[in-house]
């Protein structure tokens, strides 16, 4: 049938509209060719420089009510709009009619027809028509016409199936992209095969760069791949082994030296035979959810630090002070040898260190008592560096004062923000022992005044940038690791924020933010920092 088809359909199409046929292989462009989804689109290519093709329909056969509902059809005119249908004859929209045109009087009303459908009940034999017709129309039959009808529906059904797999394909990358967290398709070498938008824009290169590269190339075999020592495990080779999802958190710094920290999920992929082939990786950044919980956590330690810390506070200095007492009244006493003096000398000076740690220990676990007026930043910075000016230059420390003047006053207590800053220079003046530049800078950011401090000191070891703020975390000998912890709180209790920098062996800077004094009267002022919700 489809040689039978070929010789007496395909041929003459070919000639007839002209379609680029190879010579030398003309059954590679046969009908499946031609209706198929792939010929769809070749034929496409075709539609504005192949000429209209002509089919004629005679007869009352079921068929030609079927061939011609299909040729009509809208599906058809879109896929092949160069094939036209000649008029169809009367008797077709009426069965019971027993005038039927013939194929002469079709052709002579339609000259150019280039194939011409015989489905009369009582046609002519086709080797009598042939010889009636003239030579560029096709003559074709019953069988033809039912061949034709099946290769139709079929074509036409690939061609609905290939638009929704389009549809479906432009959905899935139209989410693919939309997704704010990092997708990446991967191969079992790790290696990359697609990636989402997200992937390459947020890192400001094309998406070529990405395709071929091995996943821990994004950030750095220290982002994500496995270290024991570390405690961190690769979730891609989790997956790869076991054949299921796999998470874990891994953080990294980034080029401004902040701590960034994300979720990695790898998803497994697999064929019709049930084989792993491909893995799908989603990094999904929670640095700001992990601050939140950082926060959360830092305020729940610190009531249970203030409760406990009123508590022993309590109880020790009682003690402290009849040991410090007596140390003193021992000292006045002639009766002392030289070295009975001395070491009651040591006792009397431990006593008051310890008192105070405990002075201090105190203030930390009381809420700050912060007068909300309006802060000179600039002048505040400007009185602290003409304070600590001379102490850096002994310690060949070169101190830089760049103040912004356009900047608006600040909401907060003048007193405490100084006490904060000379905090945060003494802190950089201790990591430069061998010198360096102190940086002090003030302006506005984000809507909000900043005012930092930077140091070209030996930075903050990664593994301990987190804990800095903790109260009663330090890495000097002397001291009770409350700074810090008592600058974030007392900015914090004023509305404000403060955020650390820092990179090893370059330095760190650490800035402080506060609101900005509005333009409005005192009273609503004061309303709209401690309740902005009923405004």
């Amino acid at each position: 049938m489809c040689a039978l088809f070929h010789r007496m359909y395909l041929r003459p199409l070919g000639a007839a509209t002209k379609i680029p046929f190879p010579e030398s292989r003309p059954e590679v462009y046969g009908i499946h060719h031609l209706l198929s989804a792939t010929g769809c689109l070749m034929m496409k290519e075709l539609i504005i420089s192949t000429p209209s093709y002509i089919i004629g329909i005679v007869g009352n056969d079921p068929r030609a009510a079927r061939l011609t509902e299909l040729l009509l059809g809208e599906d058809f005119s879109t896929t092949f709009p160069w094939v036209k249908l000649a008029e169809i004859d009367n008797s077709m929209a009426d069965p019971s009619s027993q005038d039927e045109v013939s194929p002469q009087q079709l052709i002579a009303t339609h000259p150019n027809i280039d194939l011409l459908f015989d489905l009369r009940a009582n046609g002519r034999p086709p080797e009598d028509l042939r010889a009636e017709l003239p030579a560029s129309v096709t003559l074709a039959g019953e069988s033809t016409a039912d061949f034709l009808l099946e290769i139709l529906a079929s074509g036409l059904a690939c061609t609905s199936c290939l638009s929704d797999l389009f549809h479906t394909r432009n959905l899935f990358t139209t989410i693919f992209d939309e997704v704010e967290e990092d997708v990446i398709l991967l191969d079992t070498q790790g290696r990359i095969l697609d990636v989402n938008t997200n992937v390459y824009e947020r890192r400001g290169r094309p998406k070529e760069e990405f395709i071929g590269i091995h996943c821990w190339e994004l950030e750095g075999r220290e982002f994500c791949c496995e270290d024991e020592e570390r405690g961190k495990a690769c979730p891609y080779k989790a997956t790869l082994k076991e054949g299921k999802k796999a998470e874990s958190v891994h953080s990294y710094v980034d080029r401004d030296g902040r701590m960034r920290y994300f979720r990695i999920y790898t998803y497994p992929i697999f064929n019709n035979d049930k084989r792993l082939t491909h893995i799908m990786e989603m990094r999904r950044d929670i640095t700001v959810r992990t601050s939140m919980e950082m926060r959360l956590q830092q305020s729940e330690k610190m009531a249970i630090i203030g409760e406990l810390s009123t508590y022993i506070a309590h109880e020790i200095r009682n003690p402290l002070f009849a040991i410090g007492g007596f140390a003193n009244s021992l000292l006045r006493s002639t009766t002392l040898s030289e070295t009975d003096r001395e070491k009651v000398s040591i006792i009397l000076k431990e006593s008051k260190r310890l008192d105070t740690i405990l002075k201090s220990t105190i203030n930390f676990s009381r809420p700050v008592d912060a007068k909300k007026g309006l802060v000179d930043v600039n002048m505040v910075a400007a009185e602290t560096m003409r304070l600590l000016t001379f102490g850096a230059e002994q310690k060949s420390i070169v101190p830089v004062l760049q103040t912004d003047p356009s900047i608006a006053k600040a909401v907060g207590d003048s007193d405490l923000v100084k006490q904060c800053l000379i905090n945060m220079v003494k802190n950089s003046m201790e990591a430069m022992p061998d010198g360096g530049s102190l940086f002090v800078r003030t302006g506005m950011r984000d809507g909000h005044i900043f005012l930092e401090v930077e140091d070209t000191g030996h930075g903050i070891p990664e593994e301990i940038r987190t804990k800095v703020f903790n109260p009663f975390f330090s890495t000097k000998d002397k001291g009770a690791g409350l700074g810090l912890a008592m600058t974030k709180k007392i900015i914090e209790d004023m509305g404000g924020r403060v955020e650390l920098y820092s990179q090893a062996d370059e330095g760190t800077s650490v800035t402080l933010f506060f609101s900005p004094a509005l333009a409005v009267d005192a009273e609503t002022s004061l309303l709209a920092q401690e309740n902005p919700e009923e405004l």
